[in-house]
């Protein structure tokens, strides 16, 4: 009697632990950037020329563009006398 509850157990836990691992989420894979430029091209309308992949895979190392900071890289000096000269 101790023995087939013992078998029981046994296959219950092995049932638990097999439905717990294949529930369990599954680890994202990061892609290439070889797919990530296909997935650019893809994307584009007809008729659209794609970046050459060499700049797009230079792109994707350097990481950010900021765009909204653009007068940050104005020198100072174009600010000094602007109100004077235009208005």
């Amino acid at each position: 009697m101790k023995r087939r509850i013992l078998v029981i157990s046994l296959v219950l836990l092995l049932a638990v632990s097999l439905v717990a691992i294949s529930c369990a989420p599954q680890k994202e894979v990061e892609q290439p950037a070889e797919s990530l430029y296909e997935k650019y091209v893809a994307g584009l309308p007809e008729g659209s020329f794609p970046v050459p992949p060499e700049c797009f895979e230079q792109a994707m190392q350097e990481g950010k563009l900021s765009i909204y900071e653009w007068a940050e890289y104005f020198p100072d000096e174009i600010y000094e006398d602007f109100s004077e000269e235009f208005g």
